[in-house]
């Protein structure tokens, strides 16, 4: 009898948090076996291209998760809102993924880990999706979580209009553009040789050519050049000393690299330097709030 109370000393603590709240031992959901990701609950958009939500979430109460989908008829951007009402004042975060439903890849993503974690407000910009389902999966962090939340989404169509209209020739009748003449790494501009008088023989005052002079420096160019790129920003995070890091959907491939100068457009103060850029895309960290950014939505950048 002693030791099987001694046993059930050592469980207690596992099962029971400080204060004495029980703490759930179960995974959150109904059933081990429940994929709720089959059945998610539609964001309808209304004829200004947004929809809303709103729900709670109870670990305890076998309420973990909530799962929604926005449905794209045509290509376009989709921002993501959430707002948080915490049960406390103590740190919480609520965890969104964005999942693109046709292949289930994860898009973007809000957690503890991230930049935005214990944000009660977060916010995330996607830009150029393809038609198809969207999956928004909320999910609490903790055992003993439970929350308030609104959920809303914003639909901006591109404007290149639909790739599924049958009478849509782009890209297959764009001509060509000429090949470009090769420029060469280092000016190869012919040094130029002085000229004037050869002088020098006691010539007096400041008259005539002083021979003997040196040829003039020409210059040489380093930078890679080019016309400015432009592109969209992919992923907007709040980053810390009151700015936001941008992701944008050029790089290297475009002529991009680290270090090169950029603006948001339209936003006064932004100016920023690339950086981790890959063929595709490059970050910069911009001084200007998450709203300015979200709102101008594109970038102008000097390769």
């Amino acid at each position: 009898m002693a030791r099987s109370l001694l046993l059930a000393a050592a469980v207690v603590p596992v099962l029971v948090a400080c204060g004495g709240v029980p703490v759930p031992i179960h995974n959150g959901y109904k059933s081990k076996n429940s994929e709720p990701w089959k059945k998610p609950k539609e964001i309808k958009l209304d004829d200004k291209m947004a929809g809303k939500v709103d729900g709670d979430l109870d670990y305890k109460d076998y309420r973990r998760a909530k799962w929604y989908v926005v449905n794209l008829k045509t290509p376009g951007d989709l921002a993501v809102n959430l707002e948080v009402t915490p049960p406390g004042d103590d740190k919480f975060d609520l965890a969104m993924e964005v999942i693109d439903g046709t292949n289930f890849n994860v898009i973007s993503k809000a957690d503890k880990d991230d930049d935005d974690a214990f944000e009660l407000k977060k916010a995330k910009s996607l830009v150029e999706l393809k038609p198809g389902p969207y999956l928004i999966h909320l999910y609490l962090e903790g055992r003993l979580d439970t929350c308030e939340y609104d959920l809303g989404v914003q639909f901006t169509p591109g404007k290149t209009g639909t790739p599924d209209d049958p009478n849509d020739t782009f890209p297959s009748e764009v001509e060509y553009p000429p090949d470009l003449a090769v420029v060469p790494l280092q000016d190869d501009t012919p040094i130029q040789k002085p000229t004037g008088g050869h002088g020098g023989h006691g010539g007096g005052g400041g008259g005539g050519g002083g021979g003997g002079g040196k040829p003039p420096t020409i210059p040489t160019t380093t930078g890679t050049g080019g016309p400015p790129v432009t592109g969209k920003i992919m992923n907007v995070q709040v980053a810390g000393s009151g700015g936001v890091q941008i992701t944008i959907n050029r790089g290297t491939d475009a002529g991009l690299h680290d270090g090169a100068k950029g603006s948001v457009d339209g936003v006064g103060g932004s100016g920023f330097e690339t950086f981790a850029c890959t063929p595709k895309s490059c970050k910069a960290n911009v001084k200007a709030t998450q709203d300015a950014v979200n709102g101008s939505g594109h970038v102008t950048v000097n390769p």
